[in-house]
């Protein structure tokens, strides 16, 4: 007989939900999950089912199962103590099995590996190693050197918080130094706005310059004639008249007489020249001083 499909509605272990395992193939089938998952639990289903007095004491318990034996399709059901079976469809007994004191020879589980007998303890033993990754524990835990104090590893958890510490100093000087580059670039930008600024008052500043330069002050546009002073004439010493005296009008440039033979110029006031072209002509020469 070979199982086609199982359901466990209830079990111990799996009381308010249970579930259902179908499509299972006529070769090898291979349920692979954590533990509590209900791998133990499918293996002592199946030999409920086949031998119910296995599930003495069990409660509770409700079990269907799809069973095929050739052309013979067959249905096993377990409800609490009672059991039920069809044959094609139909009621019938049970099918020729083992005797149930040989039930376990057909169903072994990894729990009945480690029980205390004396068959198969090597096999047990092998397979105890291999599920703790191919590692003897037991002869791990009575080792020597694995017989360690309360104190043990209290340097190392110290150091290591110490460490840890330290770290987070680090990580926390490494956020603020990040955070001070950030704003240094903006300081940076800043003090180029500034220098910039700092240029064009310059440049401001030394326009003003030139206009106050360029424009005439008041003092600069007093005439000569406002202005007492020295004077001198041709072939006289300096003189210096009072205070409340003013100088002429302007200096005009005399011309030399036609018969002169000197080239040097010779200077004289305003007035003098008005009285010396008090009676001339504009055509009449030009008089020199004798």
């Amino acid at each position: 007989m070979k199982i086609r499909s199982l359901a466990i509605r209830r079990m111990p272990g799996f009381e308010n939900a249970g579930f259902d395992l179908t499509g299972l193939s006529e070769g090898l089938n291979l349920i692979i999950g954590p533990n509590a998952s209900g791998k133990t639990t499918t293996c002592h289903a199946i030999r409920g089912l086949l031998w119910p007095e296995e599930l003495a004491g069990l409660s509770p318990v409700s079990l269907a199962s799809e069973w095929v034996d050739g052309p013979t399709a067959w249905r096993l059901e377990v409800e609490g103590d009672k059991t039920a079976c069809q044959r094609d469809g139909v009621p019938a007994d049970r099918p020729p099995l083992p005797p149930p004191n040989l039930a376990r020879c057909f169903t072994i589980t990894v729990d009945n590996l480690f029980e205390d007998t004396q068959t198969d303890e090597a096999l047990a033993g092998n397979v105890a190693r291999e599920m703790a990754g191919g590692y003897d524990l037991g002869a791990l835990r009575s080792a020597a050197w694995m017989k360690l104090s309360a104190k043990h590893g209290r340097k190392e958890r110290d150091e290591l918080r110490d460490r840890t510490r330290a770290a987070e100093g680090i990580r926390a000087r490494q956020q603020e130094l990040l955070r001070q580059e950030q704003e240094l670039a903006g300081l940076e930008e800043q003090a180029r706005q500034s220098r910039e600024a700092q240029w064009q008052l310059s440049l401001v500043r030394t326009a003003i310059e030139l206009l106050e330069l360029r424009r005439p002050s008041p003092r600069s546009r007093t005439t000569w004639t406002n202005r007492p002073g020295p004077r001198r004439r041709p072939g006289r010493p300096w003189k210096t008249p009072p205070a409340s005296a003013a100088r002429p009008p302007c200096r005009r440039r005399a011309s030399p007489s036609p018969g002169s033979t000197s080239s040097r110029a010779t200077w004289r006031p305003f007035a003098t020249f008005r009285k010396t072209f008090a009676g001339s002509t504009p055509n009449s020469p030009t008089p020199t001083r004798k």
